[in-house]
């Protein structure tokens, strides 16, 4: 492998799926839930809210998109 190669990463199990971290990344980076709910499509914040908790199953492109939002890696944010 060259030095610019990308290594796979190999997917964690459901398992150890998480959505304890979104609530103190997003405070920790001064992010409200209304800018997420609204750069999300989302109509009110209690419906992002929801993915905070864990009351709704956040899916894949969803998971990807707060990530980017929050400037962290998707695995690090979901699987740590």
């Amino acid at each position: 492998m060259g030095e610019n190669s990308v290594q796979a990463r190999k997917m964690p199990s459901p398992e150890r799926y998480t959505y304890a971290n979104l609530e103190r990344v997003r405070k920790s980076k001064g992010i409200s839930i209304t800018f997420m709910a609204r750069e999300l499509g989302y109509k009110n914040p209690a419906s992002y809210r929801k993915l905070e908790q864990g009351v709704v199953e956040i899916k894949i492109p969803v998971g990807i998109k707060i990530a980017m939002l929050l400037n962290e890696d998707f695995y690090s944010l979901f699987f740590e």
